[in-house]
């Protein structure tokens, strides 16, 4: 599957929404295959990860939010979003579905997916926002390391709480 950095590098900006649509199609295509054959095994491996199989939705509604707030809003660039917020809502359940049998407890789907769409819709609504202010970048690029250890992060504070005793769903909202 195609990757966005060469384009970045190449300044190749005009390539960015075919190649995100067709990352995100492609992650549209596996989930609908995820779930109608049952490829859950398949799911979990380290080449779909890298190739941005299993979570390309999200990629792609992040240029297209992109593109809508210094290009322009397209009908095209709306039904492509709703199309990948869908699939972002199915790919979250998925994974609630591998994390519920790796705990051994049921998870609830609609707290997960609430709070995406909720965070989509708020980063939608700051498309009509002035963001001229410099500092803005400065504090979205420091997220960036967040988003590079997030998940190693709270699966540690998620086992030592398990560990310490506090039931699995309860754990993520336990203070530490």
């Amino acid at each position: 599957m195609p990757s966005s950095g060469p384009l970045l590098r190449l300044g190749r900006f005009d390539l960015m929404e075919p190649v995100a649509i067709v990352i995100g199609l492609v992650s549209t295509l596996f989930r609908c295959f995820y779930f109608a054959l049952g490829w859950a095994d398949l799911a979990e491996t380290r080449w779909l990860q890298l190739t941005l199989t299993r979570h390309g939705a999200f990629f792609a509604i992040g240029v297209l939010l992109w593109l809508m707030r210094f290009k322009a809003t397209t009908m095209p660039r709306l039904a492509f979003t709703a199309l990948f917020l869908f699939v972002g809502a199915l790919q979250i359940a998925s994974s609630v579905d591998v994390h519920s049998i790796n705990v051994g407890a049921a998870m609830p789907y609609a707290t997960p997916i609430i709070i995406f769409l909720a965070a989509v819709a708020l980063m939608a609504w700051s498309l009509r926002l002035d963001l001229s202010w410099r500092g803005w970048r400065r504090i979205g690029l420091m997220t960036y390391p967040l988003y590079l250890i997030h998940d190693v992060v709270g699966a540690a504070m998620l086992g030592a709480l398990m560990r310490a005793g506090v039931p699995y769903l309860a754990a993520p909202s336990a203070p530490p």
